[in-house]
């Protein structure tokens, strides 16, 4: 499939064709990650990375035992608050 480069304001543009759009489920908006990787432009759908202090805000021993309620606490997982 080809495609023609055109300028777009100071910067230059690619258009996508339809059916590389629904392939790859993108709509307008949908993030993006571009790179050259052996002399080739790669597109790709941009997916969110996620840092596991951010995931983890707000978890407490106390939510960690109403998450898992494998009954009473024995041994070592015993966990003061």
């Amino acid at each position: 499939m080809k495609t023609n480069v055109a300028k777009w304001g100071n910067s230059l543009a690619v258009r996508l064709p339809r059916d590389v759009v629904e392939e790859i489920h993108l709509q307008e908006g949908s993030p993006v990650d571009i790179r050259v990787e052996n002399g080739a432009l790669v597109l790709r759908p941009s997916r969110p990375r996620y840092a596991l202090a951010d995931l983890l805000t707000g978890i407490t021993p106390k939510r960690m035992r109403e998450a898992w309620k494998w009954g009473p606490e024995k041994g070592r997982e015993v966990v003061d608050e």
